[in-house]
């Protein structure tokens, strides 16, 4: 198994030469639109599963054009199509209406009595823009036995908390 990441601020050569090769493609919708109009050879038949993570947000941001060309150009038959999102928003309903077949919605905790499980602590912090990546370095050091998930919204703020982290 071979695994490959499709993001913008990359060479768009050096990808292609080495995307029909990938078994596994992890991609931003518009990087993946983009090697499919103009990778030679790039090719989708085989194509199994379709994993679309957080589908509202890429929605939200105004990629439904874009998800909306992607779709057209993947197989329909014996693929399955995968949207994970945290909000059931109508845009997430209407793009497993159009894209799925017999969509299926699964909820997590949807007999629960709470929303999240009774022993997740939530919290945030509102934080200045400077003084984001210190905040969160102090918060990380202060919980170093506790398991804590970070949420960042762009793969730049990714490598520059990485770098805070290493």
């Amino acid at each position: 198994m071979s695994a490959g990441l499709l993001i913008g601020g990359k060479a768009v050569n050096e990808e292609a030469t080495r995307v029909n090769a990938m078994n596994i493609l992890v991609a931003t919708p518009g990087r993946l639109l983009q090697h499919m109009d103009e990778t030679p050879g790039f090719d989708t038949h085989s194509l199994q599963v379709l994993v679309l993570d957080e589908a509202d947000r890429i929605l939200d941001m105004g990629f439904a054009a874009t998800l909306d060309a992607i779709i057209a150009n993947l197989p329909t038959e014996g693929r399955q199509t995968l949207l994970f999102s945290a909000t059931q928003t109508k845009s997430v309903r209407d793009l497993a209406r159009l894209s799925l077949q017999q969509p299926e919605y699964l909820a997590v905790h949807s007999e629960a009595s709470a929303p999240t499980p009774l022993k997740l602590r939530q919290a945030y912090m509102v934080v200045g823009l400077g003084q984001k990546m210190d905040v969160l370095w102090g918060f990380l050091k202060s919980h170093l036995t506790s398991k804590t998930i970070v949420f960042l919204s762009t793969c730049k703020q990714v490598r520059a908390g990485c770098t805070v982290v290493h």
